[in-house]
């Protein structure tokens, strides 16, 4: 929200290129570590230590990578700035090693404490350095060296709570195994990750910095949710889905359950931001980024679609599908980039098209997967979506209902946004208790704790 305003687009769209090619790095340089040290069975010192060495020579390799192709990319991009944020960038890749192997072993724990702290410790320090060095007058380079003293934080948080038993020096003899692992996810990581890095990458070549800043602000608006919940989420999944796979022999129910939950939170506040785009957009970013109102409505279409299979790919690996989970998530990346250039010769909105057209494609693909992998059958996901599905159309129909009877004014759009967020949150709540959604079962736990302690 304050970047957006201190920075210009052609400077957003500097570093979100940037961020794309570092992020192509980023996904491999764990070459499958976490998820290594999260799945194994019975994990050991050993495999800690195998799992070290092969973090530092990832990172550290990728790291190398990355600065010796920044004046390469600066070229072909045409602008030097690119070059600069992805030096800047390599140098985090140096520091990652030294905490991967701890916040993973936390998450297969699920001791989620030093992962909490850790991420609000690092937002805070991104946060200041990016708005100094902003008002410095830094230009895109503001959000480079916020992103590296965010990394710094994360990795010093880790350390401070590393338990003494978590060995500190690598070793080549558990290298083997972990490699072994990690070599088909940390490369289907890194195939995710290129497709989703393929619109700054695609936008930037064929059209300009300016259209990549503003298809980074509409996708970071329909992101909200995904770092509002998603992320707070999204490591603890495959652990209790693991957890479920070996108590119950079956992930099933905890992915049903973690679908329902998932999208009656997330298919409302979607829609809310669809219907409030004009007003939301102006809000978080500021009027000079209009363009981006029409982009963010169907993008928030894909990410509604996404979110139904959004951990399909955790539940198939707690399943021990690890082959079949991989080669859906390559297939799934190649539509959307196939999707993509399709559509992209229609212009930034068409590029979003091409993109949701690819999100219905990827869902298909899932389910089929899915069936096979876990069981899931079309039935077993409608029911545990369909109370979501009545909640979120319900609760955004009032506010449908005034925007198109008596749409307010361009300047009483703060009014607007706020009043909107009232009627659908004063709207989803009781339709959640009425439709007797499982989420209202969670809700009477926290209130049973609240109130009654003793219980």
């Amino acid at each position: 929200m304050v970047l957006s305003r201190l920075l210009a687009p052609a400077e957003i769209g500097v570093f979100a290129i940037a961020a794309a090619i570092s992020g192509l790095a980023r996904a491999a340089r764990d070459f499958g570590v976490g998820e290594f040290i999260i799945h194994r069975e019975q994990l050991t010192e050993r495999d800690l230590r195998g799992a070290l060495a092969l973090s530092l020579a990832a990172c550290w390799g990728l790291g190398l990578l990355i600065a010796a192709l920044s004046p390469l990319a600066a070229r072909y991009f045409r602008e030097p700035g690119i070059g600069e944020v992805m030096r800047v960038q390599a140098l985090s890749f140096v520091l990652v090693p030294f905490g991967a192997v701890t916040m993973a072993w936390f998450q297969r724990q699920l001791i989620p404490q030093p992962q909490f702290v850790a991420s609000i410790l690092a937002d805070i320090t991104s946060f200041v350095v990016a708005v100094g060095c902003a008002l410095q007058g830094l230009g895109h380079m503001s959000m480079a060296w916020s992103s590296l003293a965010g990394v710094a934080v994360t990795v010093a948080a880790s350390v401070w709570y590393r338990p003494k038993s978590l060995p500190c020096w690598p070793s080549l003899e558990g290298l083997r195994d972990a490699f072994e692992f990690g070599k088909y996810t940390g490369g289907v990581n890194l195939l995710v990750q290129m497709a989703r890095s393929a619109p700054e990458l695609i936008l930037g070549r064929v059209l300009n910095v300016e259209s990549v800043a503003l298809f980074s602000r509409a996708n970071a608006l329909v992101e909200l949710f995904q770092k509002l919940v998603v992320r707070s989420i999204q490591p603890l999944t495959l652990p209790i889905f693991s957890r479920s796979q070996r108590e119950n022999g079956s992930p099933l129910a905890a992915y049903l359950s973690s679908v329902a939950y998932v999208t009656v939170l997330g298919w409302p506040l979607l829609g809310f931001l669809a219907l409030t785009a004009p007003a939301a957009i102006r809000l978080v970013y500021g009027p000079q980024w209009g363009g981006a109102v029409d982009l963010s409505r169907v993008l928030c279409a894909a990410a509604a679609v996404e979110l139904v299979h959004r951990f399909g790919r955790e539940g198939a690996l707690a399943r021990g599908r690890s082959g079949e989970a991989n080669v859906t998530s390559v297939a799934l990346q190649s539509v959307r980039v196939l999707g993509l250039f399709a559509a992209v010769p229609f212009g930034l909105e068409g590029a979003c098209w091409g993109l949701l057209a690819a999100a219905l494609a990827g869902a298909l693909m899932q389910q089929v997967t899915l069936a096979r992998t876990l069981g899931l059958r079309v039935g077993d996901l409608a029911r545990s979506c369909g109370r979501s599905l009545v909640v979120s159309v319900v609760s955004c129909f009032p506010l449908a209902t005034w925007l198109v009877v008596d749409p307010p004014s361009e300047p009483d759009y703060l009014l607007a946004l706020l009043a909107g967020a009232l009627l659908t949150a004063i709207t989803w709540l009781p339709c959640l208790f009425l439709v007797r959604h499982p989420l209202t079962a969670e809700i009477r736990v926290l209130l049973v704790r609240r109130w009654r302690p003793q219980a």
